[in-house]
């Protein structure tokens, strides 16, 4: 069995879905409380899934027709993406009826899937700047096109002779190690820390998804068990595979490999950055580790705020809390918030995150005016 290959098939679905890159948080930040993401994850993986198996399928019926046509192995047809789409396919097109009309067809293909990738990676900067920085979101114009034009000159080093060769190399190791290691980050997150039982919870509040339907118990499985242990052998198994990368003729000096590794490791760092920060800094005014620790994976203000409405009746659903009951969630986080000093119920009307660390009503009075202008929970 090539290891290989279950490992690029790992890369390939998270990096179609967006999975463990942020913009799927990002964008996610903006729906309304009571939004169908239950339903709206189910058509995209569905179509994302179907879509990889038409395009496998015109993909590889090319390249078998071009192998056939050259006299060659179809491994020998095109070696890496780059080639694929613009040696192989261009000289596909060419054996095609109006091959002029499918060569122009096809690069505007390619032209609209690489501004479409932008949107949700520029969205991700932008967006996480304007959560440090509330007084940005008076400029997002301004933000947005600084960021594009920034992102254009960083991309000026791939325009030269061995733009190729970077570009082989940053996607070798910017990739896979990358989206393993930050969704497995984030399962264990929101499944182990926060609780997979909360968790359902806060799906039923939202969307009315039920915890004893039979399959959320086979989700929990998969959630707590297959799929912690899925990225766990991929993520351990990619770094004893690895080899030193090598395009066509040419091998990467011995140091490249290090240099890539800590490329690798440059995005994943902010995670561990953000968790100290939070936990020795942001609320170092919590009298106890245990409080510190719960607020670190206590939901917002705002969250909890219509999370109280759901209690109350005010947000129509199918209902898993019956007869006035209350969740522990919320009942925890009520005590928790009177400890550091937040109204009982949660009533500021605020969208600015993180409102349970110290100084919360000064930093909400200081960037009230800035803040009126996010429409996120």
């Amino acid at each position: 069995m090539n290891f290989k290959v279950w490992e690029q098939a790992c890369v390939q679905v998270m990096g179609s879905l967006s999975l463990g890159a942020g913009g799927l948080v990002t964008l996610a930040s903006y729906n309304n409380y009571d939004y169908n993401l239950v339903r709206d994850t189910l058509v995209i993986g569905l179509g994302n899934s179907l879509t990889s198996m038409y395009a496998g399928l015109a993909i590889f019926s090319s390249l078998g027709y071009m192998a056939r046509e050259l006299g060659v192995k179809i491994e020998d047809v095109a070696r890496d993406g780059t080639a694929l789409a613009f040696i192989a396919y261009p000289n596909l097109v060419l054996h095609m009826p109006w091959p002029m009309l499918w060569a122009v067809l096809f690069f505007i293909m390619l032209i609209t899937l690489g501004l479409d990738s932008e949107f949700a990676i520029i969205e991700n900067i932008t967006t996480n700047l304007q959560d440090i920085y509330p007084q940005l979101r008076n400029h997002k114009k301004k933000l947005t096109g600084t960021v594009c034009f920034l992102g254009f000159l960083l991309g000026l080093i791939f325009c030269n002779g061995v733009g190729s060769y970077i570009m082989n190399f940053m996607d070798y190791y910017g990739n896979a190690p990358r989206f393993i290691l930050t969704e497995y980050l984030c399962i264990g997150a929101v499944l182990y820390s926060l609780g997979i039982d909360k968790f359902y919870e806060a799906l039923n509040s939202m969307v009315g998804f039920r915890v004893n339907s039979w399959y959320a118990k086979i989700l929990k499985v998969i959630y707590l068990f297959v799929i912690p242990l899925y990225f766990a052998i991929i993520f351990i198994l990619a770094i004893f595979y690895s080899k030193p990368l090598s395009v066509r003729d040419y091998a990467y000096p011995p140091a490249a490999r290090w240099i890539g590794w800590l490329l690798a490791m440059v995005p994943i760092s902010a995670v561990p950055y953000m968790f100290f920060k939070r936990l020795l800094w942001d609320f170092r005014g919590l009298p106890t580790w245990k409080d510190r620790w719960r607020a670190l994976f206590t939901p917002t203000s705002r969250w909890y705020e219509n999370h109280h409405k759901f209690i109350e009746g005010k947000i129509p659903t199918d209902g898993y809390f019956k007869n006035g009951e209350t969740n522990l969630a919320f009942q925890e986080n009520q005590q928790f918030s009177a400890n550091v000093g937040l109204p009982p119920k949660h009533t500021l009307n605020s969208s600015i995150k993180n409102l349970t660390g110290p100084n919360v009503l000064e930093q909400y009075r200081s960037n009230l005016a800035a803040d009126s202008k996010d429409t996120r929970l």
